[in-house]
């Protein structure tokens, strides 16, 4: 109806004894907006605490990236920067490349989600041996008790509110286009530094809400 709608709209600008769009009179249903449950995050973190090391650390990424399915599962080894703090992700909905800076733990997660997988020579930051692709093409823990990609990007942009985090960060650390003509003109990877900290306000909420028996990778270290 959308494709009708165009064509008829540009053939009224052609001929001017047409005088109106039939497909104007048409009420497409809404589909009913997608319920996502509050998240008990200091349950959350035990339940991904007993997950497999790279799974654990999926689900830890997507709550503290909000990043869609597509991006955060496709990113590889070389699109991490730890020099620069950011992580690279290559595909995005709205098209071009997105820098998403890394908070302090995401960052030390990271790291040593790298280190630990070297032995495997794996070229996918989130490997697994199963896939024919080589990498994580979906998260299947739903039994468990945890969410998908998309109910994490909900959660991410409610916390990011939250967090006291405005708008036009939120949306861009979110890899959203910003609304009107001047959004067009924003290029978030020219602000990375700029979104850092609000990216860093999400991991402080997520990060504190953990139960204090829960060893954060900083603390491993200094042990």
């Amino acid at each position: 109806m959308r494709t009708l709608r165009a064509v008829v709209n540009t053939a009224l600008r052609i001929d001017e004894t047409l005088t109106s769009n039939p497909v104007a009179f048409l009420r497409l249903p809404v589909g009913k907006s997608r319920q996502v449950d509050e998240i008990d995050l200091a349950e959350w973190w035990e339940k991904t605490e007993a997950l497999p090391p790279i799974r654990r650390d999926l689900h830890r990424a997507m709550l503290l990236t909000g990043a869609r399915r597509s991006s955060i599962l496709n990113v590889k080894r070389k699109d991490v920067d730890l020099d620069r703090g950011v992580l690279i992700f290559n595909h995005m909905k709205t098209g071009g490349r997105m820098l998403f800076p890394m908070g302090s733990f995401l960052r030390t997660m990271i790291r040593e989600r790298l280190e630990d997988d070297l032995p495997l020579d794996n070229p996918w930051l989130w490997p697994s041996p199963l896939s024919g692709k080589g990498c994580t093409t979906e998260p299947k823990e739903r039994k468990r008790g945890l969410l998908s990609p998309h109910e994490y990007r909900h959660h991410a942009r409610t916390m990011y509110i939250a967090a006291g985090v405005p708008y036009a960060e939120s949306a861009l650390l979110l890899g959203q286009r910003l609304p009107g003509a001047s959004g067009g003109y924003v290029h978030a990877e020219h602000l990375v530094e700029h979104l850092r900290p609000h990216a860093q306000a999400l991991e402080n909420r997520i990060v504190a809400a953990r139960k204090t028996t829960l060893l954060l990778p900083e603390d491993r270290d200094a042990a």
